[in-house]
């Protein structure tokens, strides 16, 4: 499903129904409620960047780590 259709989807459900499914989605998904807290909270907001201050770091790092592999196998013409 592209952004389009999500919008378009989106617009013919009641405003009842989006607080629903955004109030499941904060339930189920850390991410979620992460990316509330830090929206709309208040001192939870820190809280939230400290929980992910090593994310950028770490997935750098795997980056790092799976272009090193790649290069294992890669046939590179120069």
């Amino acid at each position: 499903m592209k952004v389009t259709e999500l919008k378009r989807n989106l617009k013919e459900l009641p405003k009842e129904r989006l607080i629903k499914d955004i109030v499941d989605l904060f339930k189920k998904s850390e991410f979620v409620e992460d990316y509330y807290i830090s929206k709309y909270g208040d001192d939870n907001s820190l809280s939230v960047l400290i929980k992910h201050k090593d994310f950028g770091r770490q997935d750098y790092q795997l980056q790092k780590r799976r272009l090193l592999n790649l290069r294992k196998f890669a046939v590179i013409k120069h």
